[in-house]
């Protein structure tokens, strides 16, 4: 019969219940199987930007693996740690692939002068801001463990490495809304011959987007009530509120996978300037050259 054991015998308790493991074998189950989905969606398209989004999965995986093994060892430390920084941090390699969807999708319809932040830095800012937060999490997910590290300074780091990547993927969410919002009112030629799904794929940004967001705040309230918060000491906070959120991100992406998204040659297209008047625009040209004048041409 499972039961909660100290650490070491030493009255310190790294759980504050008793994990489940039935619930851990169907979110073992569910994100194996999803996971496989998005490797073979990656090899079959050839397309790399989802190898973070997989390995997301795969800590998703691990971390359920660890509490699927946890019940008969409550007192295992490596267990514990094992299941709370990956299923942590996942989310956060989810957030990269998705954030590396956006520039591709906008080279895909030529749609690059839409986006606010030019498509060569759109993927590292947002990706290497991702990262930060990953690591923020991963090292206040570790110290929680430790018994002699402060547990409410964990905490704060945790909430630190959350509230970067809630922040960041707001700034996200208007990048891609204002991209939105420009290509439909000058799409691009490569836009409008409908051989690209980019409003699909845009659907697709906005509903995962909208997952690991909710995640994200749920997160943050469970750390700012602390670990003798109702969060932290209930489990099925966590599979309501992170697996099964996680798990339709990552269906979301698996069906409507953002596969081979190659632009056509480019072209001259005829935009609308707003005043009545209409100029033709280089659909490859930069921002720079849609300024300048060797951009344009009536």
């Amino acid at each position: 019969m499972p039961e909660l054991k100290s650490y070491k015998g030493s009255g310190y308790y790294l759980w504050d219940y008793i994990p489940s493991l039935p619930a851990a074998c169907v979110a073992i189950a569910l994100f194996g199987l999803l996971t496989s989905g998005v490797v073979w969606r990656s090899i079959s398209t050839r397309t790399r930007f989802a190898i973070p989004f997989a390995i997301g999965g795969l800590f998703e995986l691990v971390g359920y693996i660890a509490r699927a093994a946890a019940p008969d060892k409550t007192d295992n430390l490596i267990l514990f740690i094992l299941q709370s920084v990956f299923i942590l941090v996942a989310p956060a390699l989810f957030a990269a692939s998705i954030y590396m969807v956006l520039s591709r999708l906008a080279r895909s319809v030529h749609g690059e002068r839409h986006l606010v932040i030019p498509p060569r830095w759109l993927t590292r800012v947002f990706v290497l801001g991702d990262v930060f937060s990953f690591l923020v999490q991963s090292s206040g997910g570790g110290l929680m463990a430790s018994d002699s590290f402060p547990k409410k300074t964990a905490e704060n780091i945790i909430l630190a490495g959350l509230l970067i990547q809630i922040v960041l993927f707001g700034f996200f969410v208007v990048t891609a809304v204002l991209f939105h919002v420009r290509m439909r009112r000058w799409p691009s030629s490569a836009s409008a011959a409908g051989k690209v799904p980019w409003e699909r794929i845009r659907g697709m940004m906005y509903a995962a987007g909208a997952l690991v967001m909710v995640r994200s705040i749920f997160r943050v309230v469970e750390y700012v009530m602390g670990k003798d918060g109702y969060p932290l000491t209930h489990e099925w906070t966590l599979y309501v509120f992170d697996a099964l959120l996680m798990v339709l991100t990552m269906a979301v992406f698996v069906w409507w996978y953002p596969g081979r998204l190659t632009a056509p040659p480019h072209e001259w297209e005829t935009v609308e300037t707003g005043n009545g008047s209409s100029m033709r625009l280089d659909s490859a040209a930069d921002h720079s050259s849609r300024v300048s004048s060797r951009g344009l041409q009536k």
